[in-house]
């Protein structure tokens, strides 16, 4: 629209100038007249080229802004990331010291983070995670489990219900910075293997909250 302006504009003065041109010479008689014309047209020659450089402008800026704007967007960590899966069998599992928990039956999985065959979240992005461990034990029995971070253990859940005579259960929560690529998993803990419930009493759930 701005550069139709400017063209309606220098057409404008062309014609108006052929028509002092073309008009009768008591009129526009003269060096003078004539010399007044090119003035003006090179007065509205240079107003054109500086609305030229100001669109130019504009536009640049407007451009800068909104790749700016994408890459916050995209350094924020505006995607979501997060998974929730449980253990779903029916019936109850042996696991064996230091085997990793397969929290198969996946609810969400966002970013597609976590491997339901692995049972292991691999971190898409660097930034800061929330992970959250919900178990139960049944009567007489308990559980030990542990957070992993890149093949280190970082911390235990216990849940215990022996001389209880429900189900006791546990729930526990960490924030981790992981690096891209850095993994995350829940293994057994106890030195003789346990034995874990199904039908979605273990759960595992874990999400970014902000990139880094």
């Amino acid at each position: 629209m701005k550069i139709l302006f400017l063209f309606s504009v220098v057409y404008f003065l062309n014609v108006q100038t052929c028509f002092c041109v073309k008009g009768s010479d008591d009129n526009f008689k003269g060096k003078n007249t004539i010399n007044g014309i090119l003035e003006r047209l090179k007065a509205a020659e240079k107003q054109i080229q500086v609305l030229q450089k100001t669109i130019s402008a504009h536009q640049d800026n407007g451009n800068k802004k909104l790749n700016l704007a994408n890459t916050r967007s995209i350094t924020n960590g505006n995607t979501a990331i997060g998974f929730t899966a449980c253990l779903s069998v029916s019936g109850d599992v042996k696991y064996e010291r230091d085997q990793t928990i397969i929290f198969d039956k996946v609810f969400t999985n966002v970013g597609h983070g976590y491997n339901s065959h692995s049972g292991v979240f691999t971190a898409p992005r660097r930034g800061l995670y929330v992970f959250h461990l919900a178990a139960m034990a049944r009567s007489e029995t308990s559980k030990l489990l542990d957070l992993v971070k890149d093949g280190n253990r970082l911390d235990t859940a216990y849940v215990g219900a022996h001389g209880a005579i429900d189900y006791q259960s546990v729930s526990k929560e960490w924030a981790l910075q992981l690096e891209q690529g850095s993994q995350v998993w829940i293994k057994e803990g106890s030195y003789h293997g346990d034995i874990i419930d199904g039908w979605c009493k273990t759960a595992f759930t874990g999400y970014m909250v902000g990139a880094m």
